[in-house]
């Protein structure tokens, strides 16, 4: 795998406030495509006592999740408009977040974009550097082979432990999810815990 160069990693030209730059909040949670908020807005609400942080690069889908979110009004969420390797790798600190969730990512099914996907990326080790010890990471698809095989390649990363492998059949949480089981399709569930 090749190595992550932080320093070639353009940094957003955003206003990003102080406390979510550091470890001021005890709790801290991160959705990467967090897409129209619709998983974002339910997880801040169910842990008030949690910072919640959702990044979307999609214009229209961020258009979506910040009308969520101003509906709503919740003072324990944040939203962004940007990339999410560029805002992690310099706006997160190593050991702050107690969970990342990926739901239901692009799988670049091609195979020349096969080192496009999460697990297949050298920023994996840079992320799960920024949970702390015992932080959890989530990954949801709905493809058998994206499952797979990140089962596989996340068995490269000896800092973390497989704590759930599961197949969803409780309410869906996102629109994603309502539609692949709508269809009959089966939703994976794999939770990552960060060893030491």
């Amino acid at each position: 795998m090749r190595e992550f160069r932080k320093q070639l990693v353009p940094k957003p030209k955003l206003a990003v406030p102080v406390s979510l730059r550091t470890n001021f909040f005890m709790n801290k949670e991160l959705e990467i495509g967090a897409g129209d908020g619709e998983f974002a807005v339910q997880r801040a609400k169910s842990c008030p006592d949690s910072c919640f942080i959702a990044i979307e690069k999609s214009r229209a889908l961020f258009n979506r999740m910040r009308k969520r979110y101003q509906e709503q009004s919740l003072p324990n969420l944040w939203v962004f408009h940007t990339n999410a390797v560029w805002w992690i790798t310099h706006f997160v600190e190593e050991k702050s977040l107690n969970k990342i969730y990926i739901l239901y990512p692009n799988i670049y099914i091609k195979p020349r974009q096969c080192n496009l996907r999460w697990f297949n990326r050298p920023f994996m080790a840079h992320l799960l550097a920024c949970l702390k010890v015992n932080g959890e990471m989530e990954i949801r698809t709905n493809d058998r082979v994206y499952y797979e095989e990140c089962k596989l390649k996340m068995t490269h990363y000896h800092c973390i432990k497989k704590v759930q492998d599961l197949h969803l059949e409780k309410a869906p949480c996102t629109a994603f999810e309502r539609k692949y089981m709508a269809q009959g399709q089966i939703c994976r569930s794999l939770i990552y815990q960060r060893v030491f």
